[in-house]
């Protein structure tokens, strides 16, 4: 079964333009599938960063030993005050959410979260709710999927 992917990011200031176009660069989706940028000017003039793909990322810089973590913390040099980067990367397959990972990233802090098997046991709980109540879920949705 393969896994696919969602990745992406909230709508993000940061203090250095050129910072952030030099760790963005350093963005690759591990599946080959392509890295939407989404930044976009602002109507008081300044900008906001958002950034997403069907893919999971990674972080590379030729030359250099560098990790995801390393992007992360790049961010958080370069974060306004009061700005934070909410990035998520949710992996499925077969319509079911197996693994969520959620990096908060303020000037402050990086704040890291994953889970594995919720969304599995929300759904089995929703397929014995629909199992006794009148019309939950459609009938094809109430065995639980392995």
């Amino acid at each position: 079964m393969r896994k696919r992917y969602i990745t992406r990011t909230n709508d993000f200031r940061v203090t250095d333009e050129e910072a952030y176009k030099q760790l963005y660069s350093g963005l690759v989706c591990e599946n080959g599938n392509e890295l939407q940028d989404r930044s976009k000017e602002t109507k008081h003039g300044g900008k906001t960063h958002a950034f997403g793909a069907f893919d999971s990322l990674d972080y590379r810089v030729p030359g250099k030993d560098v990790d995801f973590s390393d992007f992360l913390t790049g961010i958080q040099k370069i974060l306004a005050p009061g700005e934070k980067m909410e990035y998520m990367e949710v992996s499925y397959s077969k319509s079911l959410f197996t693994s969520t990972y959620m990096a908060m990233v303020t000037p402050e802090g990086i704040r890291i979260e994953t889970d594995s098997g919720v969304m599995a046991a929300m759904e089995q709980s929703l397929s014995r709710s629909a199992a006794t109540g009148p019309g939950m879920l459609p009938e094809r949705r109430r065995k639980p999927l392995t």
